[in-house]
């Protein structure tokens, strides 16, 4: 068996806090609409027979492409969620930026 990581595609800036996973969810950029249609590219010659993602939604437009060539509906797992930014947990970029600004640079 072999197990491909695939980190998010490029994000969208700005503040997109996501009270449910008390993280900051930002889509993906164009640039990473980009990311995410190259990854075919990558896979075609691949066998996928399932694809495991986080709770948030640049993961889910990420692989978007690559699931549907594949004909495969991504299974959520929100073990693969951030868990923990210990001082910075919970806080909009906002509040960050207002709370911690040594920090934010």
């Amino acid at each position: 068996m072999t197990v491909y990581i695939v980190r998010h595609a490029h994000k969208e800036e700005g503040d997109f806090f996501n009270p449910g996973l008390r993280h900051q969810d930002q889509p993906t950029s164009r640039e990473g609409r980009a990311q995410a249609q190259a990854l075919c590219a990558y896979f075609e010659d691949k066998e996928i027979s399932k694809i495991y993602i986080s709770a948030y939604q640049r993961t889910q437009q990420t692989i978007a492409p690559v699931a549907a060539r594949f004909n495969l509906v991504p299974v959520l797992d929100e073990r693969l969620n951030e868990i923990d930014n210990g001082l910075f947990d919970g806080g909009t970029e906002a509040e960050l930026q207002l709370n911690f600004p040594e920090e934010w640079r």
